[in-house]
């Protein structure tokens, strides 16, 4: 009987260190992985022509519209650039003339810019913010509609002039 309990006792202490061990690895460890990144402010502007083109104007004549260059798309003269903004911050777009239309000869004529129009509205030297308050965008497209007054008085040349648009934030 001495024999059958130590066998008992044997038996029984195994199963206690066997179930102290499962526990042991059962309870495992943990750790914490810690994921980080940064957005930063993203601004792009893209204009789907960077020329417009009036061709032969007479003078004394007004609301002329651009002649070319041809969209693909539709076929047509670009009536003046699509803008299109992406901002994942508040935005403002200016535009920015430096001179009136200037001829090409040697002693080169101009041409006031205002007779230059944006949707009706007439362009000036300087910097103008022509939208204060955008908002994020994943995309918004701003046409601006150009036409063309020529005065009576304009000298026979070749006129251009220059248009830069910014895409910033607001001040």
């Amino acid at each position: 009987m001495r024999k059958a309990f130590a066998i008992v006792l044997v038996v029984a202490g195994l199963g206690m260190v066997a179930f102290g061990f499962s526990a042991l690895a059962s309870a495992g460890t943990t750790g914490n992985v810690s994921v980080t990144f940064t957005v930063p402010s993203f601004q792009n502007l893209t204009l789907d022509t960077t020329t417009i083109q009036f061709g032969t104007v007479n003078p004394g004549t007004t609301g002329n519209t651009p002649t070319g260059p041809t969209n693909p798309g539709t076929g047509n003269p670009y009536p003046g650039p699509t803008i299109t903004v992406q901002s994942n911050v508040n935005y403002k777009l200016s535009y920015t003339v430096t001179a009136d239309f200037t001829g090409t000869g040697s002693s080169p004529p101009t041409i006031d810019i205002g007779n230059l129009k944006y949707n009706g509205t007439s362009f000036v030297v300087g910097t103008v913010d022509i939208v204060t308050n955008g908002t994020p965008t994943g995309g918004t497209d701003h046409l601006y509609n150009y036409t063309l007054d020529v005065p009576g008085v304009a000298a026979p040349d070749d006129y251009s002039a220059s248009i830069m648009y910014t895409l910033s934030t607001p001040d």
